[in-house]
């Protein structure tokens, strides 16, 4: 029996063993590739960004400065003094301690939510390494337990006129400037919607042809034009749109690339769908830049028009916060979908498109990428099937 409890002990050691080093493997695995790409990205030397990353975990063996996790203060730790080893994992005791009467305090369903999370960085997996979308999920998700405590903070998406709500920034749309240029008188889309939702397809091959001024008047009138006015938020008269946003905030800003529309220089616009006018920010041929941009998508390379939906987060947060992100990303949603049904109506082809360099974009858009997004592109041109 003691032989047996004894090849057991053995045993388990030896498993705790194999996975301390699979841990261990993984995050030096995973620590390469992050050196690797950030070493491509910014022309690092490979070793040398390995020295940087050593110098900067000298702590693990009680060399260096420490970051204090908590406030991200730098902590000076003599090699020389045992105590300031001593310190340094009493630090780590102290918030492990913290985290374990923190998960005390959840709920079992949110333990649940929280458990697969510890366990991947247990086996080595780190979360800033995994999708960091999903915990912004989990952080802004309405749960029922906090519906029930009244702890929600959420804000009704109404349109508010009573007094209570003024947005503190500007609702699009409202300026007017001579000096933009006037766009025809949409025309009516006849197709039936029924029909215009069964031939809706993403098209990316494109015919030389340009696409007609008022074409793209039309296109952008069905889908983001101002339908009517309400008085909300301070205002006698805020515009309506074709598409749906969130508290009637309208989110989106639209933007476009003319490549091949005709009376209309190539260069780069902004919509203004008050006024139907485009602003004209800078003029000239953006082919090469957007192809470089939209990692040579033929379909951008093809296009007469490429159209980017652009979040404004500042409009959206004051009033939803966290949410707000994942609201201005569904406000987007919306208007492109209106994009594509009203271009099929058009007999004009279109294709969302959401692989592209976004700083660089939002660079050539002029905006700043941090109250102001890139979201989406979507190209428009006249389908090779329908030019022939």
């Amino acid at each position: 029996m003691a032989k047996t409890a004894n090849r057991n002990r053995i045993a388990k050691t030896a498993n705790k063993s194999r996975i301390a080093k699979t841990a261990s493997r993984k995050r030096a695995s995973s620590r390469q590739q992050i050196m690797r790409r950030f070493a491509e990205e910014f022309g690092i030397k490979i070793d040398q960004l390995s020295q940087w990353m050593s110098e900067s975990h000298r702590i693990d063996s009680g060399k260096g400065n420490a970051a204090t996790p908590e406030y991200g203060i730098e902590t000076p730790v003599d090699s020389g003094h045992v105590e300031s080893s001593v310190a340094y994992k009493s630090m780590r005791v102290s918030a492990q301690k913290e985290l374990c009467s923190l998960v005390e305090l959840l709920s079992e369903p949110e333990a649940l939510r929280l458990l697969p999370t510890i366990k991947d960085v247990a086996s080595g997996e780190r979360f800033w390494e995994e999708d960091v979308g999903l915990f912004y999920n989990e952080y802004v998700k309405t749960r029922h337990l906090s519906v029930d405590r009244g702890h929600t903070g959420l804000v009704s998406a109404e349109l508010e006129n009573n007094g209570s709500y003024y947005a503190p920034v500007s609702v699009p749309n409202f300026e007017r400037d001579p000096r933009w240029i006037q766009l025809p008188t949409p025309q009516p889309i006849l197709t039936s919607l029924t029909q215009l939702l069964r031939d809706r397809r993403s098209r990316r091959d494109y015919a030389e042809s340009a696409v007609r001024l008022v074409e793209l008047a039309t296109l952008l009138e069905h889908a983001c034009g101002v339908t009517g006015t309400a008085p909300a938020y301070g205002y006698q008269n805020l515009a309506l749109r074709t598409f749906p946003s969130t508290g009637g905030l309208q989110s989106p800003d639209v933007y476009l690339f003319a490549r091949s529309v005709e009376r209309l220089a190539m260069g780069l616009y902004r919509y203004h769908s008050l006024s139907r006018s485009l602003e004209l920010i800078e003029g000239g041929d953006y082919s090469s830049l957007l192809a470089s941009i939209f990692f040579q998508n033929r379909a951008v390379d093809r296009a007469a028009v490429v159209i980017v939906l652009v979040g404004n987060y500042a409009r959206v947060k004051w009033k939803y916060g966290a949410r707000s992100y994942r609201y201005m990303c569904m406000d987007i949603g919306f208007l492109g979908q209106n994009l594509q049904l009203a271009a099929e109506g058009l007999g004009l082809g279109s294709c969302p498109i959401a692989a592209f360099v976004e700083d660089g974009l939002e660079q050539v858009l002029r905006i700043d990428g941090k109250e102001q997004f890139a979201l989406l592109g979507c190209t428009l041109g006249r389908p090779i099937e329908a030019a022939s």
